[in-house]
């Protein structure tokens, strides 16, 4: 009401219900009052002393804000994908006419400041895992005070040598090998410029190495790829800054990992011998801290190698832990993670991105085999989805290179053939998926009451389908000549039906789901059992044995035990006569995959420890099983190796023109230097019952086999012993020391302290009854899956 006038505004009785929870001047006009009627508040105008609407309170008008933040991200998400839709009339006009609509948003934030630089954000939650260090990412997450640091000062651009200031060098290592003249090599190139300087080779022996394990070892799983190690290779040496080439292929430790590891196909003695190589790991180890001080993939290619050196020389803990190295560099480089933002804001090039995804897929492949080799569950995190980090198959351009492979023994070569070297990857990355979830239920056998059959065979069904999508070229045909990772990728195929069926060997066939087909476990592993002989029978007439790898003879000797299942089986005490067909073969199979075992292990002692079991369990323990059903008057037949047997093979594999195969040592295995891992036991390498549902039979416990020369020396980590699993035959020479003290329950309930067969006056135990307490608890655990 204006000043000065003398009249008095009307004094309303009762006020609505609106004014009197808001407090204001209420004119008491019914039935809407003049301030519900200037508020637009005419529905809630009341007259009941009773409000119509309780107030808001503070949580609920956060809610609302809430819901409205929810709301305004939908529609970001929904405009987004209105904008990559195109219609067939107008080819999305309509779509940008729709977005061009979209109301401005009035940024209430301080214009000086972006939110890229908002640091109460980046304290709260970080924009993104990977921060660039100097050339290459790392993985930095929330809690770790490291991520706010500042990257660490990047050369100049005189002094940097980036892939980019490469680009215009195409020159390449080149392997002098058989037919290569010294004239197509660059001889300037300075091979020996990081190795140690007491080699005992020449380039063409170095050469003939890298070829070796390029295509027998590192083939499976990709861990190699040979064009691009030899390409930067030749960046490496060649360049003389003082600032390296950015070379992700290739590093001096890489280098003197694979000519460790490789040495062991020379056909040269003072190549392959294990001090010779030993002194190449050693140099190797000399740049571990230089290089692991600024990662790349390269490390993590270079410490899993070194990994594999240790592995294929039985000294599986040292192994285990490279491997361990190798997998935390690969977590802190991030590798798990897409690095396309990193892409697009220039951070890395479209290669390093490429160079990243290849190294993560090549070591979850090494992961799945390193986990069936020490029986343990991964060690990195399995791909969320089959095309994670692989829209595409990666390296495919390499692939038309072609490869010749010669063979162990006659050194013969093939006619050379493309190498598809990364469409098999793809294929046996497809197919390790499988196998992790085989290994799951392997693994959680003992933890769960009852294995589903229905979890069973929806496995196999995955492996079928998976082995009816492979393309032709991967198909194996009698008028080609497979490659070893050909090869590798049918035989993992057969062993993951092994692993995944050989724990259910003794029960019985019945039915899944009602109607459907019984699962015969016996009849699956044995089909795959004799799919995988086949499959060794040609690696073994077309490259050799003794060219070959350690995840290979983990497969020999899981296709061995499921023939020593074979043999039991047909002896078995619930038959009413021994099936002597089925005998013979099994036997006579388990004879050649000892034989295969030994072969390999010319070249990796791995492959010999684990022929000394599949021997001792099968000539100590399934024969004299056999024996004992048979009466004495077959224990004399079956004592003997069967000859028959391996006098086929040896004339199988001489009626294939060009190929030189050695006879299989059928008799005693051959007294092999076997170096044992002191590392690897007292709770690793016991047996129990559920051990046996694991992907490979353990080893002996090999803790305390030491000899005299090694106890005088306590820097000594290995001890060279020879064993012979033979009947009747000693195990060490010499006068060596067993003591043996098994722990806890792991080897039958051996407890240190009792007299399990000691020597009376030394008061240790001697081989011959260590071995036979060992053998007798293995067996014991064997004979429950009859």
């Amino acid at each position: 009401m204006p000043k000065g006038t003398g009249l008095r505004a009307r004094y309303a009785h009762q006020a609505c219900d609106v004014c009197r929870v808001k407090k204001i001047k209420c004119d008491g006009l019914k039935p809407i009052c003049g301030p519900c009627i200037a508020s637009s508040r005419k529905a809630e105008c009341a007259w009941l002393k009773e409000p119509v609407r309780k107030p808001r309170s503070e949580a609920h008008f956060e809610a609302l804000r809430k819901r409205v933040d929810a709301l305004e991200s939908y529609s970001q998400l929904l405009e987004q994908r209105l904008a990559g839709c195109h219609c067939q009339n107008n080819d999305g006009e309509n779509a940008q006419n729709h977005i061009q609509l979209r109301p401005q948003v009035d940024d209430e934030s301080d214009g000086g400041q972006s939110s890229d630089g908002d640091i109460t954000q980046e304290l709260c939650m970080p924009t993104e895992r990977l921060k660039l260090d100097e050339r290459d990412l790392l993985s930095l997450g929330n809690t770790t005070p490291f991520r706010f640091s500042q990257p660490r000062a990047v050369p100049s651009t005189t002094s940097l040598v980036t892939r980019d200031h490469l680009s215009s060098d195409s020159g390449s290592y080149t392997l002098l090998l058989d037919g290569v003249a010294e004239s197509q090599a660059d001889l300037a190139c300075d091979w020996t410029r990081h190795l140690p300087s007491d080699i005992v080779f020449d380039r063409r022996e170095h050469d003939r190495i890298l070829d070796h394990v390029f295509k027998y070892f590192t083939c499976w799983c990709m861990r190699v790829v040979p064009a691009l190690f030899l390409r930067d290779m030749h960046r490496y040496l060649m360049h003389s800054g003082s600032t390296q080439a950015k070379t992700p292929h290739y590093s001096p430790m890489l280098h003197n990992a694979l000519l460790a590891l490789g040495s062991a196909y020379s056909s040269t003695p003072e190549v392959s011998n294990i001090d010779a190589r030993r002194t190449l790991a050693a140099h190797a180890k000399g740049f571990i801290e230089a290089e692991v001080m600024r990662p790349n993939v390269t490390v993590v290619n270079a410490l899993a190698i070194l990994g594999s050196f240790h592995s294929g020389h039985g000294e599986v803990m040292l192994a285990y832990m490279y491997w361990g190295m190798s997998t935390r560099i690969a977590e802190a480089l991030g590798l798990n993670i897409d690095a396309s933002s990193a892409v697009r804001s220039g951070r890395i090039s479209s290669t390093d991105l490429l160079d990243r995804n290849w190294m993560y897929w090549s070591m979850f492949a090494q992961d799945v085999c390193w986990s069936t080799y020490v029986g343990r569950s991964l060690s990195l995190p399995a791909p969320p989805t089959p095309q994670h980090l692989r829209k595409s198959v990666i390296f495919e351009g390499y692939d038309d290179i072609p490869w010749t492979y010669a063979h162990a023994e006659s050194g013969n070569r093939g006619a050379p053939q493309p190498n598809a070297l990364a469409k098999t990857h793809a294929a046996a990355c497809d197919l390790l998926l499988v196998m992790v979830k085989v290994m799951d239920v392997v693994n959680h056998i003992g933890r769960a009451s009852r294995v589903a059959d229905k979890q069973v065979t929806d496995i196999d069904i995955q492996l079928y389908s998976w082995k009816e999508a492979l393309p032709p070229f991967l198909q194996l045909t009698s008028r080609e000549r497979p490659t070893p990772h050909k090869l590798m990728v049918h035989a993992a195929y057969w062993w993951c039906f092994i692993l995944l069926h050989r724990p259910f060997f003794h029960q019985t066939a019945r039915s899944v789901h009602g109607s459907d087909p019984e699962v015969d476990h016996i009849k699956l592993c044995k089909r795959a059992a004799d799919n995988s002989m086949e499959l060794f029978n040609t690696w073994r007439e077309l490259h050799g044995l003794r060219f070959s790898n350690i995840p290979l003879a983990q497969m020999v000797f899981a296709t061995g035990t499921i023939h020593l299942l074979l043999a039991a089986d047909a002896a078995s005490t619930s038959r009413a006569r021994v099936a002597q067909g089925v005998l013979s073969a099994a036997l006579g199979a388990a004879e050649r995959c000892v034989g295969y075992l030994f072969e390999m292990g010319r070249t990796f002692n791995t492959a010999n420890l684990m022929g000394g079991i599949l021997q001792h369990l099968l000539r100590d323990r399934v024969k004299p099983l056999v024996a004992r059903k048979q009466g004495d008057k077959s224990t004399a037949s079956l004592a003997q190796p069967s000859s028959r047997d391996g006098a086929e093979i040896e004339t199988r594999y001489t009626q294939t023109p060009g190929t030189v195969a050695p006879p299989i040592p059928t008799r005693a295995a051959p007294s092999a230097s076997v170096t044992l891992d002191p590392a690897y036991g007292h709770g690793d390498l016991g047996f129990d019952v559920q051990q046996m549902h694991a992907p490979i039979l353990p080893d002996f416990d090999a803790a305390t086999m030491l000899d005299t020369t090694a106890i005088a020396d306590p820097n000594t980590m290995l001890f060279d012993l020879d064993l012979n699993f033979g009947l009747g035959s000693g195990m060490a020479q010499g006068g060596a020391v067993w003591p043996w003290p098994w722990a806890g329950s792991n080897m039958g309930g051996m407890q240190p302290g009792i007299d399990w067969g000691a020597d009376p006056h030394s008061g240790t135990p001697s081989p011959q009854s260590a071995i036979a307490a060992a053998g007798q608890s293995i067996w014991e655990d064997f004979q429950l899956l009859m």
